[in-house]
Order: structure tokens, then sequence, then C-alpha cells
């Protein structure tokens, strides 16, 4: 998984970090060099909301539709509702 994402984010012509989740249980962080640290927690989060069973982009356009969803969800840990989370 790692490897097919360092690809793609090459591929896009984008830096990356890597973050691979196993359930809610964090099994790695492959940063491409050096990262700001909140780029990591961001590449974490994203992973995290991942579980979901849907990219977080998908998850921001479900969420979007329903202004107690928008207002709320965001606001939680480990929650991120921008581009860029696969399942």
């Amino acid at each position: 998984m790692v490897e097919a994402a360092v690809a793609k984010a090459r591929e896009l012509g984008v830096s990356e970090n890597v973050a691979i989740l196993e359930t809610a249980k964090s099994q790695g962080l492959w940063p491409d060099g050096w990262r700001p640290i909140p780029t990591i927690e961001m590449a974490q989060n994203k992973a995290y909301t991942a579980l979901f069973g849907v990219s977080t982009q998908e998850f921001f356009k479900f969420i979007q539709s329903d202004p107690s969803l928008l207002a709320g969800i965001p606001t939680l840990a480990r929650m991120a509702a921008w581009g860029g989370g696969f399942n």
C-alpha cells in the first residue's frame, strides 16, 4: 500500500505523507523526506477518517448536505473532511 501511495503521489507530482491504518490502530507513517509536523497529523487523520469506507473527499460531499453534520463532524478529533484519504 505504501509503494502504491508513493507511486501515485509521484505520478501526480505532489509530495506525500503516507499513513497506513488497520482498523483504528496506526501501523506506520512514511513521510517522503522532511514534512512539517501538522502535515503528518493531517495524513494520519485522513487515514483514520477513510476507515468509514469512503475517501475523505466523498466523506466531505456526504456531510456537506447536512448542516448539522457539516458543523459537528469536522470538530471531532481525528476526522478529516477534505480530499486525500482513501480506503
